[in-house]
């Protein structure tokens, strides 16, 4: 059978405020992409609410998971998170994330659609199919969402009465079809860790590997104050393992190559992305076992920490395995 592209909706996530609701995904063949459609509309109060919080409108998604056989946890991400790797991989916004944000008061209605893409295949790669879920092969997929609360806290810092109704969640599946039983698909991981920023500090470290094998593509650093992203927390960044050094970076510099090489016009404010491969080449990941690095990969981070409560550094981390069986 030669390879074909078979696409369709796969089915619907219920959404209740604060809940984790799962969909089982079909297993045609090697899945190459989710694509999750949220439709929802925000109710203002008498006072509109203030200050979106960072990617408003993927908020709604306050974590998304991909689960094979109720033990291997592929995906585990915010939906904010998932789209500003999107932005980047993919050149633009992922549909509707441009729109308008509303805060005007007098019960405002607005009605959002977002569609925010998960790839399982690795975006800009050379080899972008080294990387696919064989769904087919692995039992059961499921996606699960944990959903944002309906008073609006997690879209707005001041949400003012502001209410989100009418959610509706609709999945839509990419698969390939025809691949070989002989070829050998990894699992790309994403998943990510939170490290607080507390004080003034030009050696904050913070530990990503301690010798799991794991081969990483990139680390996305994502810097907000109070869940609002922002330039003035991140200086400068070492990425490294023992006394071998990697990658030090300016914040300005890495932000300069990231409008490069994503093709932006202007880089997301608070993001940077440290990415090891040049060319899309795989060979370029990072190896993390003890066998390659005797110590433990890690960052040290140059960082300010400013006024506002809260301040923190979100990594999210973008490696490569084979399934758990």
């Amino acid at each position: 059978m030669p390879f074909s592209k078979h696409t369709a909706p796969i089915g619907e996530i219920k959404y209740t405020s604060q809940s984790r609701q799962t969909l089982e995904i079909d297993r045609t063949g090697v899945l190459t992409y989710l694509k999750v459609q949220v439709d929802f509309t925000v109710t203002s109060g008498t006072t509109g609410p203030s200050t979106p919080l960072f990617l408003t409108l993927a908020r709604l998604l306050e974590r998304v998971e991909v689960v094979i056989n109720g033990r291997d946890t592929t995906y585990n991400m915010t939906g904010a998170y998932l789209a500003a790797r999107a932005i980047y991989e993919q050149g633009k916004s992922p549909y509707g994330l441009t729109a308008t944000v509303v805060t005007t008061g007098s019960t405002t209605v607005t009605n959002y659609s977002v569609v925010i893409p998960i790839p399982f295949t690795l975006p800009r790669s050379a080899n972008p199919l080294l990387c696919a879920l064989p769904a087919e092969r692995l039992g059961q997929i499921s996606l699960a969402v944990t959903w944002g609360n309906s008073d609006a806290s997690g879209l707005f810092a001041t949400p003012n009465s502001a209410a989100v109704s009418a959610v509706t969640c609709k999945v839509e599946a990419e698969y390939l079809l025809g691949a070989s039983p002989d070829q050998v698909f990894l699992a790309r991981v994403l998943d990510m860790q939170t490290e607080e920023v507390t004080a003034t500090t030009s050696n904050k470290q913070v530990v990503i590997d301690t010798g799991t094998g794991l081969r990483y593509r990139s680390l996305y650093l994502i810097s907000t104050r109070d869940n609002v992203a922002v330039n003035d927390i991140i200086n400068e960044i070492n990425f490294e393992s023992g006394t071998q050094v990697f990658q030090k970076r300016s914040n300005v510099f890495l932000q300069a190559e990231n409008q490069r090489i994503f093709q932006q016009d202007a880089p997301q404010t608070g993001v940077y992305a440290l990415t090891t491969e040049m060319f899309g080449l795989s060979e370029m990941w990072l190896n993390s076992s003890r066998d390659v690095l005797p110590a433990d990969l890690r960052l040290t981070l140059d960082v300010t920490k400013g006024s506002g409560t809260t301040q923190n550094i979100d990594i999210l981390r973008e490696s490569v395995r084979p399934f758990k069986r």
